[in-house]
């Protein structure tokens, strides 16, 4: 079943539905050799049956009509209602005027578009100021910039997109914000869920590299929103603690899994079978909300005595929590294939990228 809100999906061009060979000049219907992107033909076969399919490209060597027959030659423009380029739009990717003129000629609202494309900066970054949807085609892996994810979805081949298409959303960043403001949270806590969640994040990326099954927008999204109750679970008067007052708030915004997420980053959590984090993404934030103190990257034995200190906490229970937490991270590393002392060093690497 697809987004409801989501009606037409828009495809960059270039490396995101055709390949681009360096080697020709000149609009692509005319190069000796075209081909698809690997698995673009699966994909817009699927999709054309629930979404409108658009391709909208700064190509300028190439008018609309030129990019259609380069489509044609692989099999792709049966499957394509209409093609913009810079001729008929005006602006290139990822200027607001590109995508205000493509909604405007498409007679969509923002909320109603997404865009897929394999370059982060044009057409994640330029999504998400237009307040678009995107989804990232990052078949190498990378990171986003300065470890922060604006797109909504990410793929490694088109063969994936239905997938991606077919489940939840989960907030954008800026929801994440609003969500954690309107629980009163204040500048160290935002500071402190935001480092968070740029080291679960890192560590996604580097488990998705050696072939785990994990999420990096899950764990990122996850990571900003573990402690969206810290402050007003203060002021609750059944009792709850923070890690539960998140999660039903979660759960009545539509978002169960990043409530899993929540309820079991809290600190002893991990002695109890039952709220001990299982998949990837809860383990990732588990353990990078016990890196980080004062908004810094500090590490396990300094976030444990910080704690210990600040909540007079218990010294004989906090060493059964860094005995696991110490489990937690071996597993990560043997994951990553990188030993304990280099992995904080490679997730500073990664931070200054």
């Amino acid at each position: 079943m697809n987004h409801p809100e989501v009606k037409t999906v828009v495809f960059d061009w270039g490396n995101t539905l055709m390949q681009v060979f360096p080697e020709y000049e000149g609009p692509m219907v005319t190069w000796q050799r075209v081909a698809e992107v690997d698995g673009a033909h699966a994909a817009l076969e699927i999709l054309a049956r629930s979404y409108r399919l658009v391709v909208a490209t700064n190509a300028a060597q190439s008018s609309a009509e030129q990019v259609r027959a380069a489509l044609n030659r692989v099999g792709l423009g049966e499957f394509i209602d209409s093609i913009y380029t810079v001729h008929e739009l005006g602006a290139r990717k990822p200027a607001p005027e590109f995508h205000g003129s493509l909604a405007l000629r498409l007679g969509e609202n923002p909320s109603g578009l997404v865009l897929v494309g394999d370059e982060f900066g044009n057409d994640v970054m330029g999504s998400y100021v237009a307040g678009w949807r995107s989804i990232w085609l990052n078949p190498d892996g990378k990171s986003a910039p300065a470890l922060l994810p604006l797109q909504d979805g990410e793929i490694t081949s088109l063969k994936e997109l239905p997938r991606v298409l077919d489940g939840g959303w989960l907030p954008r960043y800026s929801e994440c914000l609003a969500w954690l403001i309107g629980q009163k949270a204040g500048t160290n806590l935002l500071t402190h869920v935001q480092m968070v969640a740029a080291v679960a994040y890192a560590l996604a990326v580097l488990l998705r590299r050696n072939g785990k099954p994990v999420n990096p927008i899950l764990a990122h999204r996850g990571g900003l929103l573990h402690d969206l109750a810290k402050i007003t679970s203060q002021e609750n008067e059944e009792g709850m603690d923070h890690g539960e007052m998140a999660a039903r708030i979660l759960v009545d915004r539509g978002q169960p899994v990043l409530a899993e997420i929540a309820q079991k980053h809290l600190l002893f959590g991990v002695l109890n079978p039952e709220t001990t984090p299982h998949t990837w993404e809860e383990k990732l934030v588990y353990y990078a909300d016990k890196l980080v103190e004062g908004g810094q990257l500090a590490g396990l034995d300094q976030r444990i005595s910080a704690l210990q200190r600040r909540y007079q906490l218990d010294g004989q229970i906090l060493k059964d929590v860094l005995i696991s937490l110490r489990k937690m991270e071996d597993e990560i590393c043997a994951s990553i294939l990188l030993e304990r002392h280099q992995l904080l060093e490679q997730v500073r690497r990664m931070m200054w990228e």
